[in-house]
């Protein structure tokens, strides 16, 4: 395995892999995941694979950098600046989420983990409870010892990503927003402990 770089906030750095994760998308437009490889990522990108090496691990470690970043995208553009674990954003993250995965499903099931959408759709996941660590990680307020915020994201993650891939595979229409506002009724009282009270407007 290759040395990836180490300064990935470099300028430099950021257009290679902009660059890479859009050839991969557009690549993904036009065959699936299982088709592409490397060799075709680094010539649609003009690209040799030295320099893909230098930033990404193999082809799936471009597909999750490429899933993270714009799931992250298109949430940034909605949430505040410095959200923190409170319902306001935890309705936030769970409407992008639907938004987000529908693009892959369109509202039709996923059909395995190991198809190209399963391993697109667990990349979600996977942001989605990265996400909720940081925010438990940055609270402003003194959390309770347990569970610990591992726990308490991964259940939120699960709980969030869940509804919605449940809603898909049985073709549950109800809208985004009913299952979202459901979800999270069902989630706050054992998530209180965590909340960040929302400012007074």
């Amino acid at each position: 395995m290759s040395k990836k770089i180490k300064n990935e906030n470099d300028p430099r750095s950021k257009r290679t892999r902009r660059l890479l994760q859009d050839a991969l998308s557009d690549l993904l437009g036009t065959k699936g995941f299982g088709e592409i490889n490397v060799a075709d990522i680094t010539t649609k990108a003009e690209v040799n694979r030295a320099t893909f090496y230098a930033h990404y691990n193999d082809k799936y470690d471009l597909l999750n950098a490429r899933i993270r970043s714009t799931f992250q995208d298109l949430l940034d553009k909605k949430l505040p600046s410095n959200p923190t674990f409170s319902m306001a954003n935890l309705c936030i993250l769970t409407l992008t989420a639907h938004e987000y995965l529908a693009a892959f499903a369109g509202h039709c099931a996923v059909d395995t983990a190991t198809s190209d959408n399963g391993l697109m759709v667990q990349q979600v996941h996977r942001q989605i409870n990265t996400i909720l660590l940081e925010w438990l990680h940055n609270s402003p307020i003194k959390l309770p010892p347990s569970p610990t915020i591992e726990i308490v994201a991964m259940t939120t993650s699960w709980a969030i990503f869940g509804s919605i891939l449940e809603g898909s595979w049985n073709g549950n229409r109800r809208p985004p927003a009913l299952l979202t506002a459901q979800v999270l009724e069902q989630l706050e009282p054992g998530l209180r402990a965590y909340l960040v009270a929302e400012a007074a407007h």
